[in-house]
């Protein structure tokens, strides 16, 4: 991470930043199978902009997009934050994902001055995740520009939505008792940290203040 950071600030090319970018998403994904992850070196997210919208790159394969079980549950977590960063700096839920040399890329409208909002963002959104040590970095325009395959979610018209032997769920990527268990565990910790008059681990932040 730090060689693609140097590489950031020392303003190298679009392609070197894309070979480093790469390097360090194949990187994220070996340590996302470890029993800790990113404690010698954090798990890398990298966000940027386009002309128009806001755009990031996780250590996750492409196909996570519609089968949640592609990946491990930290993994899954890692790209919930990156979602959930993304959501809250564009002010939109309307979110696509897309590939990057077999990486995952995620994409919402919005200002591409605010792109370097978003790592301060994930740091909240990922802080809670157990076992997992991960930072995004702001990178220029142009690294992320190539993104392929970006698809909107399945909306009402839809063929699908019309079929009588299909059924549209909401969210139930987050259904496993795994997931569920850990939600529920997080919302305790964050009820004890409060009521000790502590931060709790995974704070909301609401209009700039920590209101659960």
């Amino acid at each position: 991470m730090d060689d693609l950071a140097a590489a950031v600030a020392d303003g190298a090319g679009p392609a070197r930043l894309r070979a480093l970018l790469d390097a360090e998403l194949d990187r994220g994904a070996r340590e996302l199978g470890q029993k800790r992850s990113g404690y010698e070196e954090p798990v890398l997210v990298a966000a940027g902009p386009t002309e128009r919208a806001l755009r990031a790159a996780a250590p996750a394969p492409p196909e996570l997009r519609a089968d949640p079980d592609t990946v491990n549950e930290r993994t899954w977590l890692l790209v919930a934050a990156l979602v959930g960063a993304l959501v809250e700096v564009g002010g939109t839920g309307d979110v696509r994902a897309g590939a990057l040399d077999g990486h995952l890329v995620l994409e919402v409208p919005g200002d591409p001055d605010d792109a370097e909002l978003v790592p301060l963002a994930f740091e909240t959104h990922v802080a809670g995740v157990d076992r997992l040590r991960a930072r995004a970095l702001a990178l220029p325009e142009r690294v992320l520009a190539d993104a392929g395959d970006l698809r909107e979610p399945i909306g009402a018209d839809h063929p699908l939505a019309g079929l009588p032997n299909a059924v549209l769920t909401p969210h139930i990527a987050s259904a496993g008792r795994r997931t569920r268990d850990a939600m529920a565990a997080l919302a305790v910790d964050n009820l004890l940290a409060m009521a000790a008059g502590e931060r709790p681990p995974a704070p909301v932040v609401w209009e700039g203040r920590v209101v659960a």
